[in-house]
């Protein structure tokens, strides 16, 4: 997805926000609360996991379920690490204003 903040990357006279964005192979949504990262030299993968716990025969049992995996190009890092940050200053900017609401007595 592209970044709004970001100018947008020009391709063949249009840009990356102009161009729509497709899932052919109706790649559904996962749930995901962990992940892990491995790299090579040009790429990185990350390892999107659900970990939780599952009801067993003598208690619940540890369960660590990767349900998906997406491979970039190294040089994507840096944009990526942008974003998120971009992210959590908005998210933490959001949460300081509801908690502020919620103090003040007005929702």
């Amino acid at each position: 997805m592209p970044n709004p903040s970001s100018p947008p990357r020009k391709s063949a006279g249009k840009t990356l926000a102009d161009v729509p964005i497709t899932n052919p192979k109706n790649i559904l949504p996962v749930y995901s609360n962990h992940f892990g990262v491995s790299a090579t030299v040009t790429d990185l993968t990350i390892h999107f996991l659900e970990v939780g716990q599952v009801p067993g025969a003598n208690g619940p049992e540890q369960r660590q379920e990767v349900v998906a995996m997406v491979t970039l190009p190294m040089m994507s890092a840096v944009g990526m690490i942008q974003v998120l940050q971009e992210l959590l200053q908005k998210h933490s900017t959001q949460l300081a204003e509801v908690q502020k609401l919620m103090t003040s007595g007005k929702q």
